[in-house]
């Protein structure tokens, strides 16, 4: 069977629509958020026995369409503008009804599980971390917490330098990572 290159379905938007807010919140650099969701989807595609080719979702292009879901939810005036009429939706979705996008999301994280790769970033960061920050940002939504995305702040701008320069002090031990991002989300979104 030869290699297919599929287009963008709802559940990936959904989640390249959460890894982008992770990215603009800090929770997670741009290149480690690339670098995650490209390998998410492309092993659930595999994993489905589905071979893909080459530039399926690949991280040149997982870049290309984080630029154009900036450009959907934020109005970007730079990059690559949002044509797609799916991607529009998604990002309408989003901020018109959050119960029902928190439903699109919560299918997509199970149609596109976690993927725990040694080399799936470049070491910075905590990939369980990231996937507690996608779920803690699921229930959010789903409890009507979050009204909008969070705008950084001083105060949040501070946070989030701590949780980058403590986290790899807090990486070897998960309960400690989590008890820890509890505390940090308990104090930059009371």
């Amino acid at each position: 069977m030869a290699p297919i290159n599929l287009p963008w379905n709802k559940h990936e938007i959904a989640l390249l629509l959460a890894y982008c807010i992770m990215i603009y919140n800090g929770a997670i650099s741009m290149k480690n958020a690339i670098s995650i969701l490209s390998k998410r989807l492309r092993y659930s595609m595999e994993k489905m026995g589905i071979k893909v080719s080459e530039t399926y979702r690949n991280e040149n292009g997982i870049a290309l369409q984080i630029q154009s879901m900036n450009c959907c939810l934020f109005g970007a005036k730079k990059g690559i503008k949002c044509k797609t009429l799916l991607f529009k939706d998604i990002a309408s979705l989003y901020n018109s009804d959050k119960k029902v996008f928190a439903e699109l999301l919560e299918c997509a994280i199970r149609k596109y599980p976690f993927v725990k790769l040694d080399a799936i970033c470049d070491g910075t960061v905590n990939v369980d971390l990231v996937e507690c920050y996608l779920k803690k940002m699921l229930h959010d939504l789903q409890n009507n917490k979050r009204k909008n995305i969070i705008k950084p702040t001083a105060q949040n701008g501070l946070l989030d330098i701590k949780i980058v320069l403590l986290l790899p002090y807090f990486s070897g031990s998960k309960i400690i990572t989590v008890y820890f991002f509890a505390i940090i989300f308990s104090l930059v979104y009371k």
